[in-house]
């Protein structure tokens, strides 16, 4: 399923309590879909209805709240605890720069898993990816869309790729179980599209990163891009030496 993501507008940085709310819909969608397959969508909109004196629509599901006990214990699962792993790695700055700089970079949740990565990119990037499908065809409103899930892989990935260059270089670890996620994910293993660059830079929008590959921008502001079937890219020498100039590297 491919992602969608609507042009960045608004480059907020994601927050720990983004990651726990996350993970509280894709659950409780997951939950709900189960109790549906079981005892039927009547009984599953019961278990999670949003229950409202104000309010008489019986669609809507129960709306996450941090203080609530019950809605942390179902955001802190495996699940929530390998989002928050995917948090730390693409915010926590000083780490992301010792890997780039290391010779034999291993990422931070390689080895959190009997397979390695492609368990963790598993259990964590297949549920999440599933959760737009499965709310826009539920029957029930969560009020919560998909962007920030799809804005978090997004980053994640391309982090992954600044780290060691490509997804193909041999020091990167074998995710080919899971290319076929990546790829629905990252446009390309080794170039970096405006998108990319608009997470790993910070910058505020899409647009603004774009408008620096135009003509008109001075030369040593100026993004040098590339035609790759018909799409714009950015080499990965290009990105480094944008990010580094940015002072983010």
């Amino acid at each position: 399923m491919q992602l969608i993501t609507s042009e960045i507008k608004d480059n907020q940085p994601l927050s720990k309590k983004d990651m726990f709310e996350m993970a509280f819909y894709v659950n409780q969608t997951f939950d709900r879909y189960q109790k549906s397959n079981y005892a039927g969508f009547f009984e599953a909109e019961q278990a999670f209805k949003e229950y409202s004196e104000d309010s008489q629509d019986d669609t809507v599901t129960e709306q996450f709240r941090m203080e609530n006990e019950g809605h942390m214990r179902v955001a802190n699962n495996s699940l929530g605890q390998n989002i928050m792993s995917m948090f730390e790695f693409i915010y926590k700055e000083q780490k992301t720069h010792a890997l780039f700089c290391s010779e034999e970079p291993e990422l931070p949740f390689e080895g959190g898993c009997y397979g390695g990565i492609n368990d963790f990119l598993l259990g964590t990037i297949s549920s999440l990816m599933l959760y737009q499908p499965m709310m826009l065809n539920g029957g029930m409103e969560t009020y919560y869309g998909a962007n920030k899930i799809n804005l978090l892989v997004t980053h994640f990935f391309a982090l992954i790729k600044l780290v060691y260059g490509s997804f193909d270089d041999e020091r990167c670890p074998d995710m080919s179980t899971c290319e076929n996620i990546i790829y629905q994910v990252i446009p390309h293993n080794e170039h970096f599209s405006f998108r990319e660059l608009t997470l790993l830079s910070g910058y505020k929008t899409e647009r603004a990163v774009r408008n620096l590959a135009s003509p008109s921008t001075p030369e040593q502001r100026r993004l040098k891009t590339i035609k790759v079937g018909g799409k714009t890219f950015v080499t990965y020498k290009e990105a480094v030496r944008w990010l580094k100039q940015q002072q983010k590297l």
